[in-house]
């Protein structure tokens, strides 16, 4: 039976295994919520470290400026990391990353 308790790593490694079929729908489905939801809360994390950076770099917040390179992210390569990364990198093509984080925040765009 699912619960969130049991539904760990173990679990995990047989879904990206491609051992799917080994589990009832429900723990299909329940695995793809979870991995949804892990998307949408690393997106909404991204977004907000990068729009932190930013404002340290701009305002030089602690004597800090010189020390944040922004252009030195690199995402786990991991389906959830890599994917919510993406997903905010194209959001800043439109808008600004404190924007962007806003949006998640509030459920207005959803990572894809």
């Amino acid at each position: 039976m699912y619960s969130p308790a049991n539904y760990g790593i173990e679990r995990r490694a047989y879904f990206s295994a491609g051992q799917a079929q080994n589990y009832s729908p429900l723990e299909r489905a329940a695995y793809v919520h979870q991995q949804y939801l892990l998307q949408q809360r690393q997106a909404k994390a991204f977004a907000f470290e990068i729009a932190w950076m930013k404002a340290i770099r701009e305002h030089n917040i602690g004597n800090l400026a010189g020390s944040i390179e922004t252009g030195i992210l690199s995402p786990a390569n991991n389906g959830i990391h890599d994917v919510a990364f993406n997903f905010v990198r194209g959001l800043l093509k439109e808008k600004t990353a404190l924007e962007a984080y806003w949006e998640i925040a509030a459920g207005h765009i959803f990572c894809a």
